[in-house]
């Protein structure tokens, strides 16, 4: 206030008034570049999301409910997710109107059944396809649209009826065709095999049934009708004669996909299921298929005969999965490609349980350091955290080191952050079996994913209700993600599998 004062006194008031205003206008000014450039920013992000394709998964059910859809939508979404396609899930069917099916490439109806449009919905739909968009209807699907025959027309057959579940062989009748990229010429898998009431004119026939023989007896589907046996609709003959099961087909400016498999949440985890899927969805919204990367699946174990009883499965899986999410997988199982050079293909190093004392001699680790310091990107899997006992800085790298173990009890998993692709698909809680850990520290700098009630663990000593269960975290310059689960977890189940391959997808980074 002083300088204020003795600044007037020197100089006559009329200056100082200007001074001041020069400085407000100077403040005023910077103030507005920084909104502006702010703004800039938001728009840039906003125009980066807008870029990425978008499709709808619809799951209306007014008719028969296949109580696994909401299962079967997370699964396809995480599908979509990893192959650089955003999804929005609903049932609500005020999404139909020009306006608000402008942003989406293709139209997923997941197992919709029963009356599930308005006439102006109706009416919106039908613009959408004329204007190019694209439609891909799964399962039963084909089982609505009675007294609508411009719906029957797009999807182009109508069920009818369908035997118990059983295992059936496919044959690929369009190999050179885009929406059959990746799928073998045939093989075996079991689902609820659709008969139609009519043979689809004027579409491709991607996919062939066998003919399948109606054994006489009932399964147990999971989650629907309590666990009760399912019979199977209508009466089937005890012989159905080989069909076509996906067909796909341009239609009045649009074009549309429709697959009669996936009626259980674990098809949607196969990976010619996703490979199908995921072909069929590229080609019904005319979206390219991301550029592919190279991913290393470190399985070495010591000391032998120790094996971790998932290894064999988890490498074969994620190997296979490759296909449909985007990578080419290679496996090490003696460290030999732990080099300078012989990393730089890779974007993503999957530590598969890779354990044991030495498991790396000085030299490959020095490799590994080096890859992570340029931007590559590690997923621990499980027994991986015994390893940092005598390697230091992959406890750092991991966020943790292993201290005991407490074997299989089922506990309830929360998962505490559903915006990293590894967590973002899975239920908000689950029951899980597993080996569970107690780390020598809790992992500190991490983005905490998911947690057990560790209270509940009692041979393990813990007080914290909220026991880290899997993290990830940026480090020096690379990507870490790692996970407790993958000890005798199958990758037919969900959690682990989404769980994993979302981690691969992030791990990569940009």
């Amino acid at each position: 206030m002083i300088s204020i004062l003795s600044a007037v006194r020197r100089r006559p008031l009329a200056e100082f008034r200007t001074r001041l205003l020069s400085e407000k206008t100077k403040t005023i000014v910077f103030l507005a570049i920084l909104l502006l450039l702010g703004q800039c920013w938001d728009v840039r992000l906003f125009a980066e999301e807008q870029e990425k394709p978008r499709i709808l998964i619809f799951t209306k059910m007014t008719g028969y409910v296949h109580v696994t859809v909401p299962e079967c939508a997370r699964n396809l979404a995480a599908l979509c997710d990893r192959n650089g396609i955003a999804s929005d899930i609903t049932e609500d069917a005020e999404v139909f109107s020009q306006e608000g099916l402008k942003k989406y490439r293709a139209l997923i109806f997941l197992s919709c059944s029963g009356k599930l449009l308005t006439d102006p919905q109706k009416e919106a739909f039908q613009h959408y396809i004329r204007g190019g968009g694209g439609f891909v209807g799964i399962h039963a699907a084909s089982t609505q649209g009675s007294g609508w025959s411009w719906y029957q027309d797009l999807v182009g057959a109508k069920f009818v009826t369908h035997p118990w579940v059983q295992p059936a062989t496919l044959t690929n009748l369009a190999p050179q065709h885009p929406a059959n990229e990746g799928l073998p010429s045939s093989w075996v898998r079991s689902d609820e095999w659709y008969e139609f009431e009519n043979v689809p004119a004027n579409v491709t026939f991607l996919l062939q049934v066998s003919e399948t023989r109606w054994h006489g007896v009932g399964i147990n589907e999971k989650g629907t009708k309590g666990g009760t046996s399912i019979p199977p609709v209508g009466d089937p003959k005890a012989i159905i004669a080989p069909h076509a099961i996906a067909w796909c087909h341009e239609f009045e400016g649009g074009r549309a996909f429709y697959t009669a498999m996936g009626h259980f949440p674990e098809a949607y985890l196969e990976p010619e299921i996703e490979t199908h899927l995921i072909s069929g969805i590229r080609w019904a919204g005319k979206i390219p298929a991301m550029p592919s990367y190279r991913v290393l699946i470190f399985n070495k174990c010591m000391p032998r005969p120790y094996v971790d009883k998932a290894i064999p499965e988890v490498t074969a899986g994620l190997q296979s999965l490759g296909q449909a999410n985007g990578y080419q997988a290679d496996v090490d199982s003696d460290g030999s490609r732990f080099t300078a050079e012989g990393l730089k293909p890779y974007k993503v190093i999957v530590m598969l349980n890779s354990c044991g004392k030495n498991l790396l001699d000085e030299s490959q680790r020095q490799a590994m350091k080096l890859f992570v310091n340029q931007g590559g990107g590690v997923v621990g899997i499980h027994a991986v955290a015994y390893t940092a006992k005598d390697w230091p800085w992959l406890g750092e790298l991991l966020g943790a080191t292993l201290d005991t173990d407490k074997h299989f009890v089922p506990q309830t998993v929360t998962v505490m952050d559903q915006t990293n692709p590894a967590t973002a698909y899975l239920p908000t809680t689950f029951i899980h079996k597993e080996q569970w850990f107690r780390f020598v520290t809790p992992p500190k700098n991490v983005q905490i994913l998911m947690t057990v009630d560790g209270s509940k663990l009692t041979d393990l000593d813990l007080l914290d209700t909220s026991y880290p269960l899997a993290w990830c975290h940026e480090f020096d310059g690379g990507r870490a993600f790692f996970t407790t689960f993958g000890h005798e977890t199958h990758l037919n189940e969900g959690p682990f599998l989404n769980q994993i391959l979302g981690a691969i997808s992030w791990a990569k980074g940009k």
